[in-house]
């Protein structure tokens, strides 16, 4: 797989090379810019910059939740695991 960055928040992700060495079917994924940091303030922050995404494209990164609910329980445990938190039960 070749990487290719066009700018900050995206890059182009090839898995096929032809036979002449040039890249064929590029995906462009974006690349979601969430805070750094562990506190509830951060994580609850990017739990909403994440809803935002899949309200707005339906995805969030290159996964594809079938509902709200399901997108938020994603987007939390993708926050936490930034925050390096696990999350509490």
């Amino acid at each position: 797989m070749q990487i290719i960055w066009t700018n900050s928040k995206r890059l182009l992700l090839d898995s096929s090379i032809n036979s002449n060495g040039e890249a064929s079917g590029f995906n462009e994924v974006e690349i979601m810019p969430l805070k750094k940091g562990s506190s509830k303030k951060t994580i609850s922050s990017n739990v909403g910059e994440l809803v935002k995404t899949f309200e707005k494209k339906g995805k969030i990164g290159t996964s594809t939740p079938k509902s709200k609910a399901a997108a938020i329980r994603q987007s939390v445990a993708i926050a936490y695991d930034k925050a390096g938190k696990g999350r509490k039960k």
